[in-house]
């Protein structure tokens, strides 16, 4: 019966729709790839379309000196967020927990949500660091949704005409392909539309806490948690931002808000976050402050930096001690990043010595796609497979309900864990300890967002590097690092960008090790910033190899570089 339904007309038209969209999303969204992990097809065509010049570090931080940047009344608030204990945790925490709401507009009734988990000892002496995640494409989650496999694929009621209902997955930047609501596609469009809606910025920072570096982890029973012994407040005290608004809890009153975002928007709300979150906690105005992310967090971070740089010399505003940032499997130039992943499938054997030969004969790689260079590209995005680009070796979580099974993967993680975050995240009780959705929100908490809409994405820049390059000719400490088995955001990726900014080389190329003696990846030291890889991780490097992340994390905070 099985192999009778893959002959079929329907079971052919789902796989070249896959394939389709897989090409889609290569040539319009590896330049836009997120997270962290892509955004849609007007977002990533803007990208493309945009000159590398027309980059102006002024513009990313005019708008503080045209505009009033909003300080509303903080008074008892702390006390208001502190969190008691969360539903499941595993005994009483030795370190305070806050979460809750900072108003970052007040006419648009525009508020942010953040997790705050201070650091495990002595919170006074320990730096403050914020963590933002970014997003990640849909790509392949889109892909598999349609293919044969049956167990994976809801199909309901009876087809009419060419119209068919099927359970799209989400879970962007975990990888897992779990619940999710349902869209309707006819005659193959909306399966475009629903990719668009998919990817791209727009990830939530909570995830990042309850699925990497945070205190805790779901467990799969979706209701109780387990410690994190790699959790990064073992040494800082860790700021959790869900941004912009409409990711996670984060809201506006004003709608058109969610249609009207983009890189500028972002940065300026999120500094405005900061400003009030420290008069809610004035105790760590003079801490060190460091910036930290990963994926399209390679947007996010620099640009929120040069304008804490750029508004720390208005007298009458709050000043941010920064000292640094570190970003992982950045997303920073549009070009290099297309060119570097198609490189990273031929290098790691995904795809043929002659179609990648073709690629490099028809791709400039300079904004403009060529016919021949889109075909090629197709058949490279064909040769690799459906594969989790987050983790060229990954599984895929089929069953979340299923006893966990050995997964095909070098590395011990657990494909269904973002579903079960996702189902304890939802949970009223949880919200409740968590002082979240107390607005009674329309939509469930989703760990990449729905509602923003990428292709209203605004002003974001081909490439970052000049941002970059203002940032260590500022002094501030830089730190780029990639897990080796991320194919969306590849290794290769950073590589050539460095290569683009030419800095001169202080100490070569090593190995570094983790704390259990094993190379923990490798590292180079330029004039003004660090770049390390963190061996057998993928696009979040902290799920993939949490000791090495943690040790690659505190060499940072302490200025040094990883041990050898």
């Amino acid at each position: 019966m099985g192999n009778c339904w893959r002959c079929s007309p329907l079971a052919s038209k789902i796989r070249r729709d896959a394939f389709a969209i897989q090409f889609f999303c290569l040539i319009l969204i590896q330049a836009s790839l997120a997270d962290e992990a892509g955004r849609l097809h007007e977002f990533s065509r803007s990208r493309m379309e945009m000159q590398h010049d027309r980059i102006d570090n002024k513009m990313l931080t005019s708008w503080s000196m045209d505009h009033p940047i909003y300080v509303g009344p903080q008074d008892g608030l702390k006390k208001v967020d502190k969190i008691s204990e969360l539903p499941g945790q595993p005994g009483k925490a030795v370190f305070d927990q806050y979460a809750g709401y900072v108003t970052v507009d007040a006419t648009s009734g525009k508020a942010l949500f953040y997790y705050f988990a201070e650091a495990a000892e002595e919170p006074s002496t320990k730096p403050l660091v914020l963590w933002l995640n970014g997003g990640w494409s849909g790509c392949r989650e889109a892909a598999w949704s349609h293919m044969e496999r049956r167990e994976q694929r809801k199909v309901s009621g009876k087809e009419k005409g060419k119209e068919e209902t099927f359970k799209m997955r989400t879970g962007r930047e975990r990888g897992d392909i779990v619940g999710s609501p349902e869209v309707t596609h006819r005659d193959g469009v909306g399966i475009r539309k629903n990719y668009l809606k998919i990817s791209g910025p727009g990830c939530s920072s909570l995830g990042g806490a309850m699925l990497e570096i945070g205190p805790f982890f779901v467990n799969r029973d979706n209701k109780t948690l387990s410690r994190n012994k790699y959790a990064w407040n073992n040494v800082a005290n860790m700021l959790f931002l869900e941004s912009p608004a409409g990711v996670g809890f984060s809201y506006s009153n004003r709608t058109s808000d969610y249609n009207n975002t983009g890189d500028r928007s972002t940065t300026a709300d999120a500094y405005t976050f900061l400003i009030n979150w420290l008069e809610r906690f004035p105790e760590y105005k003079g801490h060190s402050f460091f910036i930290t992310g990963e994926s399209y967090g390679g947007h996010y971070i620099p640009q929120l930096a040069n304008t804490i740089l750029s508004n720390n010399k208005i007298m009458n505003i709050t000043m941010i001690n920064l000292k640094g940032i570190a970003i992982g499997n950045a997303y920073l130039n549009d070009d290099t990043n297309t060119r570097a992943t198609i490189d990273y499938y031929w290098t790691h054997a995904m795809i043929s010595k002659e179609t990648h030969k073709a690629v490099q004969e028809n791709c400039s790689f300079n904004g403009t796609y060529t016919g021949l260079c889109r075909t090629a590209i197709e058949a490279a995005n064909n040769e690799k497979g459906l594969i989790d680009q987050s983790n060229i070796y990954a599984s895929f979580c089929w069953d979340a309900s299923a006893p966990r099974q050995h997964h095909a993967s070098v590395t011990n993680t657990d494909p269904c864990a973002s579903y079960y975050m996702r189902s304890y995240l939802n949970r009223q009780e949880v919200q409740r300890a968590f002082h979240a959705n107390t607005t009674g929100l329309k939509q469930p908490w989703l760990d990449c967002s729905h509602i923003i809409s990428p292709e209203n994405w605004k002003d974001a820049q081909v490439s970052m590097l000049p941002s970059i390059q203002q940032l260590i000719s500022s002094g501030i400490r830089t730190w780029l690092y990639s897990g080796d088995i991320d194919a969306v955001c590849p290794v290769t990726s950073t590589l050539y960008s460095l290569d683009i900014l030419g800095l001169q080389i202080n100490s070569p190329w090593r190995a570094w090790y983790s704390d259990d003696g094993e190379v923990g990846g490798y590292v180079v030291e330029y004039k003004g910033l660090v770049f390390a890889t963190v061996r057998g991780a993928g696009h979040m490097v902290p799920t993939y190899q949490p000791q090495r992340a943690l040790t690659l994390f505190s060499s940072f905070l302490q200025g040094k570089m990883p041990p050898e």
